[in-house]
């Protein structure tokens, strides 16, 4: 975030700090406010680490993948079996398994002949 402001808002002699990953940015004077600012503003501590996005382009990307390929196995697309993997997985959220129990079982109610959805 501090590289993104440091960009931002150029200008003005800068001032060098230090972080706790060992990394040292120097931007200016109201860069540092900004930062500081919206630091206050989201209740978060600079001297720890952002938390981590929980999702990643690489899940991201195989879900579009299956969502967007072609029809195999007959009449059935992939992402039914993915959904399928999905809801029976033990460490996938409830929201997400419910999300793709809603999919499936309006897919289902189209197909009702497909095997899949015993």
């Amino acid at each position: 975030m501090a590289q993104g402001m440091r960009g931002t808002y150029k200008g003005g002699k800068e001032t060098c700090r230090p972080f706790t990953d060992g990394s040292k940015v120097c931007m200016s004077a109201k860069a540092w406010s900004v930062f500081f600012a919206t630091i206050n503003k989201m209740h978060a501590d600079e001297t720890k680490a952002r938390p981590r996005v929980k999702t990643n382009e690489a899940t991201e990307k195989i879900v579009e993948w299956f969502l967007e390929s072609k029809q195999v196995k007959g009449d059935v697309p992939p992402w039914v079996f993915l959904a399928k993997r999905i809801i029976n997985s033990p460490k996938s959220s409830d929201k997400i398994k419910a999300f793709w129990k809603k999919r499936l079982d309006s897919w289902c109610k189209k197909n009702p002949k497909a095997g899949v959805c015993k």
